[in-house]
């Protein structure tokens, strides 16, 4: 007993109660529907935000104190450490120097203004207009100062609440309002009001603690919102999904992009208007002219955001951007519209150089840097930098987002000019709403090259790979040279993700995608298709030594064993290899030709690569006329079922039968079966057709049992692709057993051993099932696979066929006798039945029966016979 003291003692001592582990967090939550809010009727704290939260204070063993108070006091109480986190907070430089953050954003927000007159459609149409929002919140804040930068009046209403902005303008009391877009989506429902196309200040949501107080907290934080995001079926996507239904992760709609371009444009027109004129009353009349100017072109303005949307930033300047957009717009060059004004926009590079007469710059002047230390380190990236020449005004404006510099926008102006810090001002909000829509367009194009690459991999996909493939064949079509097609395809992949999981076999094909990059030039082009399948696009004339050569090099990199977290996992690859134009005349051809010769390869053992030939074609083509042909012998009922007995070899009787199909094709000739059930396996008419076989051997026994033969036990193979649709097979003998009336005792269904061993779990959860049908199960072909005495123990299994290819050997092969004998006794340990296939002598007899086999299948008492013909075999019983 004292040594059993000190067993625990240790345990404890090495395992700490969690009650002393636990952290104690104090919470700072507010009323942000729905990602954070009190739950009227429970009184509990929900939320997206609550919901991430509470997934890693689980995982981390924290306790979580929340403490609920308005947004502005929430604010304060974290900087005075009043508590120890501060859920949806959005992240900004000004914040940063008094919070800490988690560098992990928990989501991607932005203002969203909603009014209660379709008519207001943009910031112009806000002049004179009472407009709501939260006091002290970040898009309320920045969306007053952009409509001061624009010197549009307004009324502004500071309320202390989302909902409370959302029934002001409900109510008519406020012409609109500015919410978070995620607090949006929800209320919007609750309100008879629209949402504009108005939007501003694109923000990251992040977690905030006191400043230097908790570093591991948000650590930890950041850690588990990585890894959550990074997995699609994560607990952060399914409360995304439940909070957010409707809503888009990624980032705006196309016609949110639309407007935030449209304001980007609208400010930077407004913008030029305001520097032109030094007077207060003649800046006043340029603006109103701009505005007028702009109002009367709205319509093609929209017209015209299609048409700028296509413009990519790369390998454009944000400068040559910005010109554009002009010349877009107005229908000409900009430059005589600017220099009325004389304010003018260039490129900093020398194709700029030609303007400098325009303002009296000489070409030194041009080309030095304004701005020569702005990307050092420790600079300030985030205020408006102004510098001034002696006799022009030379402005530079950073164009960013967060830590990312987009660009910089350079204005001179023909004569001295000091701005002013209203101006300065203004031009800090243009440049907000401008680095919007540069980040929303670098969205746009991540999100086109997420579409276009294999997330997995890292590959191009199957659109990249049409798209390369087509540019491929062009350029071989233009320089009459040819393209190389090669079509690989993992064998024993699925094994692998079924016994192993499915985690194990993305991993594998990611060390997949490494090795063919591996094997190939930069020049050609890896894609993944989808599953196990890659293909290689080898440009150009490539001579067929180096096509051999890469096949044999990718042979040995998939043969070698991958060292996975779950264990060793070995596969190979089968590759089919086809050119451009020899072997198909468009892209669709060449794909299915590759797609053939990579079949054939499989099918000469697999670890094989072949060029593909017209003869594999013609194979290709025989097996479709056969497929069409079994079609038609389903419907013409020139599918037989035959039965070969199974006899007890110490008493003679015959113990049952396995049913057989057979095709006798235009009722004259016989069609091996070794030719039509792998064609009926891939071509899923496999399941048909063992459907048929079952009701048919059902029917037909329960005839014999009826006639005083018996007890008979009849034998049914099943399929791969009918253990895969596991309703529809328990539906079917379900069905089968109460129309024919056959015991289910008579009834066994035969699976191999290697379709048992492909996906273990779902297989035997399967056979319980069946087997608590009353009908019983064997394993076929029993010593060919991987299973083992443990796997045997778990299965409901009552028989074990001994393959034919060991019993063929015996009194040849001492080894063959040997596993025989060895598998008997194995089955008499497991009280199991067994059955010996393929028995041909009588020498073959009599060892089975010394050795206590229960049943004897095979030509030595008699080969597969119809039903008429096996009632006479029934009335003759065969000598022992």
């Amino acid at each position: 007993m004292p040594q059993f003291r000190m067993f625990f003692l240790l345990l404890g001592l090495l395992f700490p109660s969690a009650a002393l582990a636990e952290q104690v967090l104090s919470v700072g939550v507010y009323d942000n529907q729905p990602g954070v809010f009190i739950d009227a009727k429970s009184g509990q704290t929900k939320g997206f935000y609550i919901d991430i939260l509470e997934e890693v204070a689980k995982k981390e063993g924290w306790k979580l104190n929340y403490q609920f108070d308005s947004w502005a006091n929430q604010l304060k109480r974290l900087e005075k450490a009043e508590i120890d986190l501060l859920v949806a907070i959005a992240f900004t430089q000004e914040r940063a120097k008094l919070y800490d953050f988690t560098s992990e954003m928990a989501l991607s927000n932005w203002g969203q203004a909603y009014v209660h007159d379709s008519k207001l459609q943009s910031v112009l149409d806000l002049s004179d207009k009472q407009i709501a929002g939260v006091a002290n919140d970040i898009y309320s804040t920045s969306f007053s100062q952009l409509l001061k930068g624009l010197n549009i009046a307004h009324h502004w209403q500071d309320l202390s609440g989302y909902q409370q902005v959302m029934q002001q303008v409900a109510n008519g009391k406020a012409d609109a309002g500015i919410v978070p877009r995620t607090a949006g989506i929800v209320l919007e429902k609750q309100y008879n009001i629209i949402r504009s196309p108005i939007i501003c200040c694109p923000m990251e949501v992040r977690y905030a603690a006191p400043k230097g107080k908790h570093p591991d907290i948000l650590n930890r934080l950041d850690h588990h919102l990585k890894e959550m995001k990074a997995d699609k079926a994560s607990f952060y996507h399914t409360s995304f999904n439940h909070w957010f239904a409707g809503a888009n992760q990624d980032g705006l709609s196309m016609w949110i992009l639309w407007g935030s371009l449209g304001v980007a444009i609208v400010s930077l027109l407004v913008m030029i208007a305001l520097l032109v004129v030094k007077k207060r009353k003649e800046q006043e009349l340029a603006q109103a002219q701009w505005i007028a100017t702009l109002k009367t072109q709205e319509s093609q303005s929209v017209h015209t955001l299609n048409v700028l949307l296509k413009t990519a930033l790369i390998p454009m300047s944000l400068d040559q951007q910005l010109r554009h957009i002009l010349e877009t717009l107005f229908g000409m060059s900009w430059l005589p519209l600017l220099a009325k004004g004389s304010i003018y926009l260039v490129e900093p590079d020398r194709g700029a150089l030609h303007l400098a007469a325009c303002i009296g710059l000489d070409a030194q002047t041009m080309e030095t840097p304004a701005l020569p230390d702005y990307y050092g380190p420790g600079n300030d990236h985030h205020g408006v930098l102004f510098i001034c020449s002696e006799q022009h005004g030379h402005y530079q404006i950073p164009i960013q987002s967060a830590n990312t510099l987009f660009g910089l926008l350079n204005l001179y102006v023909a004569s001295d000019h000091q701005p002013q810090e209203k101006d300065k001002e203004f031009l800090t909000s243009v440049a907000m709403t401008i680095a919007a829509m540069v980040e929303r367009k670098y969205l746009e194009l991540k999100v086109q090259k997420q579409a276009e690459i294999d997330e997995l991999t890292g590959l191009p996909n199957r659109a990249l790979f049409h798209s390369r493939l087509e540019r491929a064949i062009a350029v071989a079509d233009r320089s009459h040279s040819e393209v190389v097609l090669m079509f690989i395809d993992l064998d024993r992949f699925k094994q692998v993700n079924d016994t192993m999981g499915h985690k194990a076999g993305d991993r594998l094909l990611q060390e997949a995608a490494k090795r063919l990059l591996a094997c190939v030039r930069t020049t050609d082009t890896v894609s993944r298709l989808g599953g196990d399948e890659f293909t290689i696009i080898l440009p150009k004339s490539t001579p067929l030594v180096y096509v051999e050569y890469i096949a044999l090099r990718i042979q040995q990199e998939m043969a070698a064993p991958f060292h996975l977290e779950e264990g060793l996992a070995e596969v190979s690859a089968s590759i089919g290899i086809t050119l451009y134009p020899r072997d198909g005349a468009d892209m669709e051809q060449l794909l299915q030709s590759a797609d053939t010769a990579m079949y054939h390869a499989k099918n000469s053992g697999r670890n094989a690569f072949s060029f593909f030939d017209y003869t594999m074609m013609a194979e290709a083509l025989e097996r479709l006329e056969i497929e069409k042909a079994l079609r038609l012998a389903m419907e013409n009922q020139e599918l037989l079922v035959y039965y070969q007995p199974k006899v007890n070899p110490q008493t003679g009787v015959t113990a049952g039968m396995e049913a057989l199909v057979r095709w006798k094709k235009n009722q004259t000739e016989f069609v091996s079966p070794g030719l039509f059930i792998p064609i009926a396996e891939q071509s899923a008419l496999i399941v048909a057709i063992g459907s048929y076989v079952l009701r048919r051997a059902c029917v037909q026994t329960k005839r014999w049992l009826d006639s005083g033969h018996g007890p008979l036990c009849v034998s049914v193979n099943l399929s791969v692709r009918q253990l895969k649709q596991e309703d529809a097979l328990l539906n079917t003998l379900q069905e089968i057993l109460a129309e024919t009336g056959l015991p289910p005792s008579s009834l066994e269904v035969e699976i191999t051993e290697s379709m048992m061993m492909q996906n273990v779990d779902s297989v035997v959860a399967l056979l319980h099932k069946v087997r608590a049908m009353g009908i019983k199960i064997s394993i076929d072909d029993f010593g060919t696979g991987y299973s083992s005495l443990s796997s045997l123990k778990h299965l409901p299994i009552q028989t074990l066929k001994v393959d034919r290819s060991f019993i063929t050997s015996v009194g040849e092969d001492q080894d063959s006798a040997a596993i025989v004998q060895a598998i008997i006794a194995l089955a008499k340990q497991l009280n199991l039945k067994i059955v010996a296939e393929g028995v041909e002598s009588r020498q073959q007899v009599q060892f089975l029966a010394q050795l206590g086999c229960d049943e004897i299948q095979g030509y030595y008492y008699g080969k597969p016979m119809s039903s008429e013909d096996f009632s006479h075999f029934l009335q003759q019983p065969p000598a022992c």
